[in-house]
Parts: structure tokens; C-alpha cells; sequence
């Protein structure tokens, strides 16, 4: 986050970002689904949210997967 966000801008965006992950999606999906998310609620602190990725990383392409 670029900013401190209020409990509902941080558990609405945790909550879909995890989501997300669970699905099978990137982590760049996941994060752009969870910025999504509070745009469509509205709450103000849609821009804090920041992705940070180690260079020569391209989370399009980083997908969590079960092990088994």
C-alpha cells in the first residue's frame, strides 16, 4: 500500500486478492481483481494498493499451484 487504508479497504481487497489466488489466477490478476474490488464499493482508497515485483519477475506469468 502506498498509504494506510481503513479495515474495510484492506479486507475487501485481501479478500479478493486471495480469492483470486485460490482460482488459479496470476498475481497480477489477482491484484488487479482485488483493486477492482474496492472501485466497485467505492471505497476511496482504491489507489493505495501497490504491486511490487522483484526485477526479471513478470507476475502475469506467477501462478500458485497445488502441489499435488
Amino acid at each position: 500500500m502506498t498509504d494506510e487504508v481503513g479495515d474495510e479497504a484492506a479486507i475487501e481487497f485481501a479478500a479478493s486478492l486471495y480469492r483470486a489466488i485460490a482460482s488459479g489466477v496470476s498475481m497480477k490478476k489477482a491484484f488487479d481483481l482485488g483493486v477492482n474490488q474496492l472501485g466497485l464499493l467505492r471505497i476511496p482508497e482504491e489507489h493505495n494498493p501497490r504491486l511490487l515485483v522483484r526485477e526479471g519477475v513478470n507476475a502475469e506469468e506467477v501462478v500458485l499451484e497445488n502441489p499435488t
